[in-house]
């Protein structure tokens, strides 16, 4: 039986009301059973012997004719739209013995279903990125912004699937991880988080492509994809950036393709504060002031962070000794302020481009970075990002995972992108983990603000500030100050415990903390 949801709650009393909605079905790793408890499908072929729809824990629902004359539907729950400014349905499919994609695997919605997929008046929603068709591995992520006119409806979408037994062959079709994301502000975005489970710390990482404060000083905010050329266009770009990041709601934020002067991350991190209407969002000093060269090299990698969550353990170096990398490839460690626990912080920025001479440059990046993280100091818990320009099938990234690095992105997506070329997905941004950090990882994944890869111009275009998407890793690293028992407090001075009114209050070095890492006095 087809179950019908009222998403919107106030909505649906009112009319008027919004509640913005964030939905998803057919998640990898469900069972059949909760895959299928809020869909249906529907066999609207006359022969008894053709194939329904069903669900496979790792490819979700799949459909194949076999031979067989067949038309198939699988709808989703109905969804209330009233009210709602702005929706985006997503999914990933990939199709195998195609026939004739465009004609045989389709997606409609209808606004009128009342239990025959015969009655209803469907409308077709053009799948705006097809597979190859001819084998398992091109799986490809759709985004489709919503019309207006469906927005103040109920509606049902329908994935319908048909093959002709007279063809040479019959398609197989395997659709998971469908969304339905909503927003009641035009001015935010219907893109949804990933999911990060339930760790304590969240660092997001990020290429700003191109973010100078002294525009005038150089030419590559002039050829970037969303640069700039004014002051008016410099403070939309910010505008883009902070509202990301806000959304983000990270603990530690990095980021690489930044002006190579220290006002810039200052900038950035008092606009954060103004727009969140806090005074936690600080920056972390590096001591880069000038780079030799042309100003276009004038670019560095850097940090903020929220000093009611983490603070700096010692200062910001490089990662390496080389002209321009030794700005662009950074190391900082911090300190969760509430735990007392590490960890090392590498930001990196990578040689681009293809040929051979740039995949040796991207090599040897990669082995001055093993060097420094092995002949430095550092925290035990290890965690590398930034924009590689290498997917994980290069010989530099495979130094790392030879180095018992693991990526995080691919291990909890497969098919993680956070750029797109010329149409292509691609994951050339990165965040490894080394062993000690690995365990402690409850989540990881790219959140797509700025990409819309197969689907130009589904995303606002009021989003949108850079050609990389910002990627985010949680974890929960164990204390180190005794508070859940894992060391002795002695370890740190000052360190312990308190409850009173039912509040858990830190006391650290006399000062006492919440437990959500918020100084509130002695």
């Amino acid at each position: 039986m087809l179950l019908t949801f009222c998403l919107l709650s106030a909505a649906c009393a009112t009319g008027l009301a919004c509640e913005s909605i964030s939905y998803s079905w057919l998640t990898t790793g469900q069972t059949s059973e909760e895959a299928f408890e809020d869909l249906n499908t529907a066999n609207v072929t006359e022969s008894l012997y053709s194939k329904t729809w069903r669900y496979d824990p790792s490819y979700g629902a799949v459909c194949n004719g076999y031979g067989t004359t067949s038309e198939q539907w699988l709808l989703l729950p109905i969804v209330d739209l009233r009210g709602v400014l702005s929706a985006t349905l997503e999914f990933k499919h990939v199709i195998n013995f195609a026939n004739d994609m465009e004609k045989e695997q389709t997606l409609w919605v209808c606004n009128d279903y009342a239990g025959s997929v015969v009655a209803a008046n469907w409308q077709q929603v053009i799948i705006s990125d097809y597979p190859q068709g001819d084998n398992w591995k091109d799986w490809r992520t759709v985004r489709i912004e919503l019309p207006e006119e469906l927005l103040q409806n109920n509606i049902l979408f329908a994935f319908c699937y048909k093959s002709d037994a007279e063809a040479e062959k019959q398609a197989a079709w395997e659709i998971k991880d469908v969304k339905l994301n909503s927003t009641c502000d035009i001015h935010a975005t219907p893109v949804s988080l990933p999911e990060l489970g339930e760790g304590r710390l969240k660092v997001c990482a990020q290429n700003l492509e191109n973010y100078y404060w002294n525009y005038d000083k150089t030419d590559r905010t002039r050829t970037s994809h969303y640069g700039y050329t004014d002051d008016e266009g410099r403070a939309e770009k910010t505008r883009k950036i902070v509202n990301a990041m806000l959304m983000a709601d990270a603990d530690v934020y990095a980021f690489c393709e930044v002006e190579a002067d220290p006002f810039v991350l200052q900038q950035l991190a008092d606009s954060m504060n103004k727009y969140a209407e806090a005074d936690y969002y600080t920056y972390a000093a590096d001591g880069i002031s000038y780079v030799e060269d042309s100003y276009d090299n004038h670019l560095k990698s850097g940090f903020i962070y929220r000093n009611d969550k983490v603070k700096t353990h010692g200062g910001s170096f490089p990662a390496s000794s080389a002209f321009y990398y030794r700005e662009t490839m950074r190391l900082q460690s911090f300190e969760e302020l509430t735990t007392g626990s590490r960890f090392t912080l590498s930001m990196n920025h990578f040689k681009s481009g293809s040929g051979d001479s740039n995949i040796t440059a991207r090599a040897t990046n990669a082995s001055q970075l093993l060097s420094s993280l092995t002949s430095q100091p550092h925290q035990k818990a290890i965690l590398v990002m930034g924009d590689m320009n290498a997917q994980i099938d290069e010989s530099s990234l495979q130094q790392l995972v030879e180095a018992g690095y693991e990526e995080q992105l691919l291990r909890y997506d497969e098919y993680a992108y956070s750029y797109c070329y010329y149409g292509t997905e691609e994951l050339i941004d990165h965040s490894f983990a080394n062993k000690e950090m690995r365990k402690y990882v409850t989540g990881a994944g790219v959140f797509h603000i700025c990409t819309a890869c197969g689907s130009p111009g589904s995303k606002n275009e009021d989003y949108r500030y850079s050609d990389h998407d910002p990627y985010l890793v949680a974890f929960s690293l164990p204390s180190a100050t005794g508070i859940d028992g894992t060391e002795a407090a002695s370890n740190r001075t000052g360190a312990g415990k308190v409850m009173e009114n039912g509040v858990i209050y830190i006391i650290r070095n006399g000062q006492r903390y919440t437990v959500l890492g918020i100084a509130v006095g002695k």
